[in-house]
């Protein structure tokens, strides 16, 4: 879902600011959605890409408050550190 636009674009050294606002404005949607198929497709194919803690820095600024939320929960699921700067 992601993986051909975000990804690429946040690895890039200057990305852009304007596409990946409108793709993370994508993912809040679908995190929310009341479409169980939306929100497993978007914490498999979006959200547990940022278990790479590089990627993970790189999208918080782009990131809404549903989206960091979901990622916070998936990241204390698994015991792992919450990077500053995620929720709030």
């Amino acid at each position: 879902m992601e993986q051909p636009v975000v990804l690429p674009e946040l690895g890039k050294n200057v990305p852009d600011v304007e596409l990946l606002g409108r793709r993370f404005e994508l993912v809040d949607l679908l995190v929310q959605s009341s479409s169980q198929h939306f929100t497993d497709a978007t914490h498999f194919q979006v959200l547990e890409e940022f278990f790479d803690r590089n990627l993970l820095e790189k999208a918080i600024p782009f990131m809404q408050k549903r989206t960091r939320e979901r990622t916070a929960d998936m990241l204390s699921g698994h015991e792992l550190p919450m990077p500053e700067g995620l929720l709030g």
